[in-house]
């Protein structure tokens, strides 16, 4: 998946892109294994993104659960593999 990978934004009904590559919409968020192969830069931009539709979701929704749980795996990933945020 990596640099052409797209995770959908529900609130907004739009999906949210990683890399150049056009990617058809997806109803998934990354997987700790997914986010392991994008770069240190597409960790940022999607970590961004996230941070951006947070306000978009009500508390306890599943979409929030999820948003706020891919933030953590992003910032585990970036951890393990030595990264800078």
């Amino acid at each position: 998946m990596a640099a052409d990978a797209a995770w959908f934004d529900a609130a907004r009904g739009e999906a949210i892109y990683v890399g150049n590559a056009f990617c058809e919409r997806v109803s998934e968020w990354p997987t700790v294994n997914e986010l392991m192969q994008l770069t240190r830069d597409e960790l940022c931009d999607l970590a961004g993104r996230i941070e951006g539709t947070l306000s978009s979701f009500e508390r306890g929704t599943a979409e929030r659960v999820n948003a706020l749980t891919s933030l953590d795996n992003i910032r585990r990933v970036m951890v393990r593999r030595g990264l800078h945020y």
